[in-house]
């Protein structure tokens, strides 16, 4: 099946691959192909690694994303956030009420979930440090502090498609930055 009735696919592509992600829910919705394709965790491989015959061309503009659930004035000062494949995983902040929860935002649908909030129970653990563990699935958080401010030298990892934390082993030294 084509993309594009009568354009070889690797064009078809390469034009899919040129569009915003902020667009990206509006061309799954316009057929089964393009839905599957903008989905495919390949397509996201090439869009990231740049491998077209051409640079993707820049707006040089920003969009802004919907609220997430429950912070219809931003996220919590010092959210930390990592991208995973075609989410952007937003974890944490300042605020007590907010240190475990974790949401994600899908540029596909254009839409915000919650994860499994992180293990700890209101211990709190804020300012962790934050990266992808892989390009689809896993996030590294590591540090942090907890209510009194004690560095933390725990670690965990959070697996996007199972929406579950794992416990890691601590880290050689405890850090809060």
């Amino acid at each position: 099946m084509n993309l594009v009735p009568c354009l070889p696919n690797e064009i078809a592509r390469e034009c899919l691959i040129r569009v915003p992600y902020n667009q990206f829910s509006t061309v799954s919705a316009v057929c089964k192909g393009w839905k599957e394709e903008v989905e495919s965790v390949q397509f996201h491989q090439q869009r990231k690694s740049g491998e077209l015959s051409q640079a993707i061309p820049t707006t040089g503009s920003w969009s802004s994303l919907p609220p997430a659930p429950g912070f219809p004035d931003g996220l919590p000062l010092f959210s930390q956030c990592a991208g995973v494949g075609r989410n952007l995983m937003v974890i944490g902040g300042w605020n007590p009420t907010t240190w475990e929860r974790c949401f994600v935002f899908d540029f596909i649908s254009g839409r915000w979930h919650r994860g499994a909030d992180m293990p700890g129970g209101g211990g709190g653990s804020c300012l962790f440090f934050t990266c992808p563990l892989d390009f689809d699935r896993k996030i590294f958080v590591a540090g942090g502090h907890d209510d009194e401010k004690n560095a933390l030298e725990s670690a965990m990892s959070y697996d996007l498609a199972k929406d579950d934390w794992a416990p890691l082993p601590d880290i050689e030294r405890p850090r809060y930055r």
